[in-house]
């Protein structure tokens, strides 16, 4: 699983399941507000992380937490090969 994504869980009480499908077994009952770890998703699920488990949550129960200054945020490399740099700016050590 890639680094995960913060996010809240909204609309009550959410199944995190076994397979992203609603007749996949439960493997946890996330409650209202909890924060829950995302990465892969499809447009009906997304693959989550709550309390030591992985599973699936349907990503009409979840909203997006925004990004605090001074955080980190993750993202996905979509570059080969992707050069890291010292500091900003194509010139910079790599």
């Amino acid at each position: 699983m890639e680094k995960p994504q913060a996010e809240t869980v909204t609309g009550g009480r959410l199944n995190l399941r076994e397979k992203p499908s609603v007749q996949s077994r439960r493997l946890a009952l996330i409650p209202d507000g909890a924060q829950i770890a995302v990465s892969e998703h499809d447009a009906q699920w997304y693959r989550a992380q709550y309390n030591n488990l992985d599973g699936y949550v349907m990503k009409q129960f979840v909203q997006l937490l925004p990004a605090l200054p001074g955080t980190w945020s993750y993202g996905k490399v979509t570059a080969d090969p992707l050069n890291v740099r010292r500091s900003p700016g194509t010139s910079a050590a790599r």
